[in-house]
C-alpha cells in the first residue's frame, strides 16, 4: 500500500522554540483539525496520543465526510466502522515510495511537483489509460534527467 504522510522539520536558524511549539500542538491538540482539513483524503496514522490508545481514530471516524456541512454524515455512516478499522489499519502499515531507497530524491520531487497528479488529468476526459501511463513515465524519466 502506498501513503503519503505530513512531516514536520525545523530548519537550522528557526526560532526553534515556536516551531517546536507548532510540531508539538500538530501532533497533538491540533491532529484531528488538521485532519478535519480534508476528512475523506486524511487518514490519521496515529490512532491515539499513547500506544494503545484510539482517541484519533474515534475522533476522525466522527468527522463530517465532505464538504456539505448541512449533511453532517460522518466518516463511521459513510464507510461503517468496520472499514474504518480496516483504513486505520492500513495506514499504520503503508510505506512511503521510494522512501530509503535511492530513488527518495526522485520520489520527493514527483510528489512536490505534482508530476503524477498532472499527467493523470487526462484520464478524467476519457484518455487511453496507456498513453496516460507512458505519459507519466516520461515526465519522471525527464525529472530524473533533471536531477542528473
Amino acid at each position: 500500500m502506498y501513503g503519503q504522510t505530513t512531516n514536520y522539520g525545523i530548519p537550522a536558524g528557526a526560532n526553534t522554540a515556536d516551531a517546536k511549539a507548532f510540531v508539538e500542538y500538530m501532533l497533538t491538540d491540533g491532529y484531528v483539525e488538521n485532519l478535519a482539513s480534508a476528512t475523506e483524503g486524511r487518514i490519521p496514522v496515529r490512532p491515539g496520543p499513547e500506544a494503545g490508545s484510539t482517541e484519533y481514530l474515534d475522533a476522525w471516524a466522527a468527522l463530517p465526510f465532505g464538504n456539505d456541512q448541512t449533511q453532517e454524515v460522518s466518516i463511521a455512516q459513510v464507510y461503517g466502522p468496520e472499514l474504518v478499522d480496516r483504513m486505520a489499519a492500513g495506514a499504520e502499515e503503508f510505506t512511503r515510495w521510494g522512501w530509503g531507497t535511492g530513488d527518495a530524491e526522485l520520489a520527493g520531487i514527483v510528489f512536490s511537483q505534482t508530476i503524477l497528479a498532472t499527467e493523470a488529468e487526462p484520464l478524467f476526459e476519457g484518455a487511453d489509460p496507456a498513453e496516460v501511463a507512458a505519459s507519466m513515465a516520461a515526465a519522471v524519466e525527464a525529472a530524473q534527467q533533471d536531477l542528473g
